[in-house]
């Protein structure tokens, strides 16, 4: 059947682990911005990213392609191929 006990059980304790973790991070992030000087710091750095990120895959068309193949061999890894 489409949710067997074994499946349905590895799903409860990932989705569970997930919710805990955005859980846990929601708590450090609320944490981290009552110290003054840190917000403005995750600025700067989430800035600073998005240029690099920016300028190393997305302006040049080989760069591209090897972002596309990357996320690929990470979906292939993650979702399993489907000759499995």
């Amino acid at each position: 059947s489409l949710l067997d006990s074994d499946s349905s059980y590895t799903a409860l304790v990932y989705g569970s682990s997930a919710i805990v973790a955005i859980w846990i991070s929601s708590i450090v992030v609320s944490a981290l911005e009552s110290v003054p000087v840190v917000p403005q710091v995750m600025e700067v750095v989430g800035l600073g990213f998005t240029v690099w990120f920016t300028s190393r895959y997305l302006i040049f068309k080989e760069n591209r392609d090897e972002l596309i193949t990357r996320i690929g061999s990470i979906k292939r890894q993650v979702l399993g191929s489907r000759d499995d």
